[in-house]
């Protein structure tokens, strides 16, 4: 299909800096591509910047490559999206590769947004994301099994869940498909993994940008994009989801832009009769008019959520998560990470993501003993993730405090550290400390972890790994 040839809007915005806290700070906006560094040699056994093994090529874009990478200094894998090298010489293109950058650190955590861990735009530009095990939704289209997808409706709603949560930080995705969504191998979450093209919408510039088959009339039109844009694109992408059709197909740009404007909002019931229960539902997020769609992400999540996801009569939060794992008695599991680090308390909270990713959980995070007794205090936590060195005490000392709060202070606990020697893990031990785990940790074996812990609580039944088909098997 072909693209919009309209210049793409990204290349008129001027970045704004990425906050401190990251592994170097940001070029300055004009500072241009005089700041960058010759590209790196990332061919498939390459070690970059003596830290990160190259195990080989994920994907090309017009701008950027990612890479996949081992991190030595973490132990774990990584996916790393860099400038191209031939894109490196254009101011435009630099300053774009910012904006990218500074949308992905203000997403912060969600289970199912691929995390970015860290962005470095002095020298080579890049962004340092979750490297996520599985296929992605397009996948499952191109194979032709789409119906052997399990939850392939819990998707959709995950989905719209992750677009609420980026729609709540003013930003519109205008690129949602297939393509950009991920369904992990290990535990079946669906996750975007793909925010190149979002904006804030008073960013925008008049100009047409995303994929034809999934774009609303008013973005063929270069209108303003709003969450109404997504919307609209979640409804395509969810109605192929569940048919296996794209709503709309044709041979050309304008033949297809004149059918999302023109023709008949297509049912789902006539493609599969058993889902006439949702015809209404994709009546209202296809609609031709923006104000006659869902007002927002989030009433769409809920509306397919009523429709396709009931179970057994009982609906996630009400006594049940959704694989009947016994949920504690409040409603949501809550974990406490405890770590002066920034970028470890990113790790350490997307590996209880991961690992409960079929339970509702409430991450806290504290980045000292004071901190942590005070959340502690507030709230008394389910699991406890606990780093030893802390700068104003040692874990010890916090979980001795902790146990002492009183009713309900007896958390299950896993101490993820470098520094504790015999000594330290003895005084763990008699505070009844049986996991831990040394940095730098290999994500795995920590995901692992978390979830032995919360099977011996029953939080948690045990995974079994999906296999995604491979593409036009």
């Amino acid at each position: 299909m072909p693209s919009p040839s309209e210049p793409d809007p990204k290349d008129a915005q001027t970045p704004t800096p990425v906050p401190d806290g990251r592994e170097t700070m940001v070029a300055e906006p004009g500072a241009g591509p005089a700041a960058a560094s010759p590209a790196s040699d990332w061919r498939p056994g390459a070690v970059v910047d003596e830290l990160y093994e190259v195990r080989g090529e994920l994907g090309k874009g017009g701008s950027g490559t990612v890479h996949k990478v081992y991190h030595r200094g973490w132990g774990m894998e990584l996916a790393v999206k860099s400038l191209r090298a031939d894109r490196m010489g254009s101011r435009r293109a630099v300053e774009s590769f910012v904006q990218e950058a500074n949308t992905w650190v203000g997403l912060g955590l969600h289970p199912n947004i691929v995390t970015c861990y860290f962005v470095r735009v002095l020298g080579a530009p890049r962004i340092f994301i979750e490297y996520m095990e599985g296929g992605s939704l397009e996948d499952w289209l191109q194979a032709g099994k789409v119906r052997d997808l399990p939850d392939a409706p819990d998707a959709a709603v995950q989905i719209a869940r992750a677009m609420a949560y980026a729609h709540g930080r003013g930003l519109v995705h205008r690129d949602l498909k297939p393509d950009n969504v991920i369904v992990e191998h290990r535990s079946g979450r669906a996750v975007i993994v793909d925010f190149g093209a979002a904006i804030c919408s008073s960013d925008w510039r008049e100009g047409i940008l995303g994929t034809p088959y999934y774009m609303p009339p008013e973005a063929f039109r270069g209108e303003r994009p709003t969450a109404a844009f997504d919307v609209y694109a979640l409804g395509c992408l969810a109605f192929e989801l569940l048919t296996g059709r794209k709503p709309y197909e044709a041979s050309s740009f304008e033949e297809l832009a004149h059918r999302h404007a023109a023709s008949a909002i297509p049912r789902p019931s006539s493609f599969r009769a058993e889902l006439a229960r949702v015809d209404d539902v994709f009546a209202r997020m296809l609609a031709k008019v923006p104000e006659a769609r869902f007002p927002n992400a989030a009433a769409l999540g809920n509306a397919l959520d009523d429709r396709l996801l009931v179970r057994d009569g009982a609906r996630d939060g009400e006594g049940e998560t959704p694989s009947g794992t016994a949920a504690p008695s409040s409603g949501s599991l809550r974990v406490l990470v405890v770590d002066d680090d920034p970028v470890f308390v990113r790790l350490l909270s997307r590996c209880v993501q991961v690992a409960f990713a079929d339970v509702h959980v409430a991450i806290a995070r504290a980045s000292s003993g004071a901190a942590a007794l005070a959340n502690a205090e507030r709230a008394r936590p389910d699991l406890l993730i606990l780093d030893y060195l802390l700068p104003d005490t040692n874990g010890v000392d916090v979980l001795s405090r902790v146990r002492a709060l009183g009713e309900g202070s007896h958390p299950e606990v896993i101490v993820a550290s470098g520094a504790v020697g015999s000594g330290e893990r003895w005084r763990f031990d008699i505070l009844g400390v049986s996991e831990v785990v040394p940095k730098p940790f290999e994500f795995a074996k920590l995901v692992e972890v978390i979830r032995c812990v919360a099977s011996r609580r029953g939080w948690v039944r045990p995974l079994q790994p999906l296999e995604a088909p491979e593409r036009g098997a």
